[in-house]
């Protein structure tokens, strides 16, 4: 478990190193996108991508979209309920392992919680 944390933690950091360089290079080429916001409303979040890189959603693409969430209820799938204690890991231990990611992560989305 050790070898895959050291493993996770190295590509997280390198990811939010790189996120950090192209927001201070080239920040319209970032769409920052809450998980959440797009589980409860994906029409909604989907035009956002579309209006943020200026381009243009199609109503044929738009009624497919709105076929597919009406045809796929959220949750259809079931649920997943995963516990840190399930792999003897804590909340806090993953604040220790991952805190290069959160601190860069922090700057770049101020006031976001982000665990």
């Amino acid at each position: 478990m050790k070898r895959i944390l050291a493993y996770e933690r190295a590509m997280v950091n390198k990811g939010a190193r790189n996120i950090h360089q192209l927001k201070e290079t080239n920040p319209q080429q970032l769409f920052f996108l809450d998980y959440k916001d797009l589980i409860d409303d994906p029409l909604k979040q989907t035009k956002n991508i579309y209006k943020h890189f200026n381009l243009k959603l199609t109503n044929e693409t738009e009624e497919a979209m709105k076929q597919f969430t009406k045809n796929d209820p959220k949750k259809s799938h079931g649920t997943h309920k995963y516990n840190l204690s399930d792999f003897s890991l804590s909340l806090d231990d993953l604040k220790v392992e991952f805190k290069e990611y959160l601190d860069i992560m922090a700057k770049i989305l101020p006031g976001k919680r982000l665990f």
